[in-house]
């Protein structure tokens, strides 16, 4: 009698492990079908897969991390901090939940609390420039110039080809009136790309130290670029107003109101009429 008692326990036992094993497998599963899901940027059925990963397995952090990321995606902010919270619960060393985290709460004007969690993402991985970057941009967002460049200067030193840290930090060179720095990054990020943006700001910047004729040239450089520019027409006109410049303001400052800057308007009756 004895003996079928320990064999029962010992079925039971087995069925037990049997069943978290298959409990886990099935979570590994639906886990790699809900990655695939995302990297094809199919965002509400890689939630669904990862809803069923969670369900066999309530303690798996990758799965909440990256559901957290694909709520992200859908802009399901207050469910993605849910779950890259969740996620920490789960291993308190992962510094991408807390990045991403941050961000969330951030975009969610939720700035003192993302902070935080820069401050920890970064205290858990130095040797990441984009937490710095990121958090440098919070920075930016929140009027502390001066602590928002030094956290780009983290952000280039750990990777100098960071094209956008320059560009984010020449926009802050720029709020602290230090227009020749900017200029020097705006200068650098074009080397990397030559992007519309880049030639707009770094013109802007030579209009303010009265470089008219670089002004100029920037800012008709980003129209060549993207001829939808409305605000490059209309400062590049401006520019050409202040200049004594008359080569193609009337023009510009048409193209300016047609984009919808109707404040072109104003000056078109004074300088085209």
């Amino acid at each position: 009698m004895e003996k079928i008692k320990i064999r029962d326990r010992i079925f039971v036992i087995l069925l037990v492990f049997s069943q978290i094993a298959c409990n886990s497998q099935n979570s590994k599963n639906f886990y790699e079908i809900a990655n695939n899901c995302y990297q094809q940027g199919k965002y509400i059925e890689a939630i669904e897969n990862y809803d069923k990963a969670i369900e066999n397995d309530a303690d798996f952090a990758d799965a909440y991390y990256n559901r957290g990321s694909a709520k992200r995606e859908i802009e399901n902010f207050e469910g993605a901090i849910n779950d890259f919270s969740r996620c920490i619960q789960l291993d308190a060393t992962n510094y991408d939940a807390y990045n991403n985290r941050a961000n969330c709460k951030m975009t969610l004007g939720q700035n003192k609390s993302a902070l935080k969690d820069f401050n920890m993402a970064i205290e858990l991985s130095p040797e990441t420039p984009l937490l710095y970057f990121n958090r440098g941009n919070l920075l930016n967002e929140t009027n502390d110039f001066e602590s928002a460049v030094l956290d780009y200067n983290n952000a280039i030193e750990l990777n100098p080809e960071f094209e956008t840290a320059y560009f984010q930090r020449a926009t802050a060179l720029s709020k602290l009136n230090d227009y020749k720095a900017a200029i020097i990054d705006y200068s650098k990020a074009i080397t990397f790309n030559e992007n519309a943006e880049y030639f707009h700001n770094r013109g802007l910047c030579y209009y303010y130290l009265t470089k008219y004729d670089e002004s100029i040239n920037d800012l008709e450089q980003a129209i060549a670029i993207n001829p939808d520019f409305a605000a490059a027409y209309y400062i590049c006109a401006l520019v050409q107003i202040e200049a004594k410049i008359e080569d193609n303001t009337c023009k510009y400052l048409y193209k300016a109101l047609e984009l919808g800057i109707n404040e072109a308007e104003e000056f078109i009756q004074e300088y085209c009429e």
